[in-house]
């Protein structure tokens, strides 16, 4: 019953939005325009008590007056009309509801009525319920693309995201794009009045095109479900659970009526469920991105820096985070010496190759370290502080590609310089590239952990 409702939340096929006008500044309109410009492979009905058209299409005075039945629905219109609408898609077959409409509980406790009156009319007529107070759903396989403010063309990706807060989806979804990773599905919960988290994960726990889940959530209801959900998972589950003190339980009742939870549970919740716990989005983020390499199987790390001084640093976090760093093979490193101008440059683990400008060695030096038995995977420090050509960044993170996926080993790929020159290489390889060194050692570290706490044969 409920993978039926998750199938009409994500693949739609006959859509009404209601709150649409020709106006240029409505919110109904823009939730139109990004359904045609991502060209949704479902029906779509506008519905707005002015009528007239919205490129091409017919905007309908009700949602009574569409001939054909619906199966999904979007709502923005003021708080005091929603219920009388949800009543009337429930009539006309809508079997789930988007409520983007803000001015609930969140705003004040009076209207809590508001919000039962509501549930009482999706109850009446077998309707489940996304928000109110969302920003909407996406599904970039299909071009379903509900948030009110327009979007840039959608990247399909395989990372699926469940937010409660609409801004913080949003964020996701830019950090996403700029890191040219994309998303799968995309839903903004709001006030969780019907739907929740745990109404969402088994469906994506389950979904083939979903690699990674994240949540964001600034309250959880039912911690025992999560866990067990994420017990039975055997994809990575990160977890960005915010209002993790008293101080701002205030702050996120007014944002979307959220409780607060025990830190103490949640903690525990994640330890037992192995779920990721992230503070930040970049946190997040960064984890996710780690799980588009293979599993980082074992605690041996083979590490190659462009500078000395990098490579202290490396080492540094690879000892913070529990990491052995072997020695290479003896015939590996006379090897790699004959690359050397200088030859002044001692060579070891980490691997300093601050004397080498050939990069075309690189290929040889990288593939032969990574094949090596005593490495589980590799944590690769690249310096361009010579400002290098953007292909030689590119062909370098194409290379890294090529190797994991012929070794099945991860390489998490630091890229230090100029802030735009990094920013455009993630733009412009879909191999995961990270800004600093600790961000990687930690995001190895959450591979590695998950990789034991699961285990590998995943």
């Amino acid at each position: 019953m409920m993978n039926d409702i998750m199938r009409t939340v994500f693949y739609p096929r006959k859509l009404a939005v209601i709150g649409v006008s020709e106006s240029r500044d409505n919110m109904g309109k823009n939730i139109v325009q990004n359904l045609l410009d991502h060209h949704f492979q479902g029906e779509v009905f506008p519905v707005g008590p002015k009528g007239g058209n919205i490129s091409g299409l017919k905007i309908y005075l009700s949602v009574m007056d569409i001939a054909d039945e619906i199966d999904f629905a979007a709502i923005i219109t003021p708080a005091v009309t929603v219920p009388e609408l949800v009543g009337q898609c429930g009539k006309k077959g809508a079997r789930a509801i988007y409520i983007a409409t803000g001015g609930f509980r969140e705003f004040k406790r009076e209207n809590t009525n508001l919000e039962a009156e509501i549930l009482s009319q999706a109850r009446k007529y077998g309707v489940r319920l996304i928000g109110p107070n969302c920003i909407g759903v996406i599904n970039s396989e299909i071009g379903l693309c509900l948030p009110f403010q327009p979007l840039p063309q959608l990247k399909i990706g395989p990372i699926s995201i469940l937010s409660q807060s609409g801004g913080v989806a949003n964020s996701y979804l830019m950090h996403l794009f700029e890191e040219n990773i994309g998303i799968n599905k995309w839903v903004s919960m709001g006030n969780k009045l019907d739907l929740e988290e745990t109404d969402f994960l088994p469906y994506l726990i389950e979904d083939p095109w979903t690699q990674v889940i994240c949540i964001h959530s600034e309250g959880l209801n039912k911690g025992r479900k999560l866990l067990e959900l994420a017990q039975s998972s055997s994809k990575p589950i990160i977890l960005h659970k915010v209002n993790r003190f008293e101080t701002t339980v205030q702050v996120a009742d007014s944002h979307t009526a959220a409780i607060a939870n025990d830190n103490r549970i949640i903690d525990a919740i994640c330890l037992q469920g192995g779920i990721i716990r992230a503070k930040t989005i970049q946190n997040a983020v960064n984890y996710a991105k780690v799980f588009l390499l293979p599993k980082l199987t074992g605690n041996r790390l083979a590490v190659i820096t462009r500078s000395g001084g990098h490579g202290v640093i490396a080492a540094d976090f690879c000892a913070e985070y529990g990491f052995e760093m072997p020695p290479y093979e003896d015939d590996y490193l006379k090897r790699v010496q004959e690359f050397f101008r200088a030859k002044v440059i001692k060579t070891a683990n980490p691997l300093d190759l601050g004397d080498l400008w050939n990069f075309e060695s690189y290929r040889y030096i990288l593939e032969n370290a990574l094949r090596q038995e005593q490495f589980d995977g590799m944590l690769f420090v690249f310096t361009d502080n010579l400002r290098l050509s953007h292909n030689i960044l590119v062909d370098t993170a194409t290379f890294l590609s090529e190797l994991v996926k012929r070794y099945s080993k991860p390489i998490a790929f630091v890229l230090q310089g100029w802030k735009e020159r990094v920013d455009r290489l993630k733009e412009s390889v879909s191999f995961p590239v990270f800004s600093e060194i600790d961000e990687a050692a930690e995001a190895l570290a959450i591979s590695r952990d998950f990789c034991l706490k699961k285990g590998c044969n995943l």
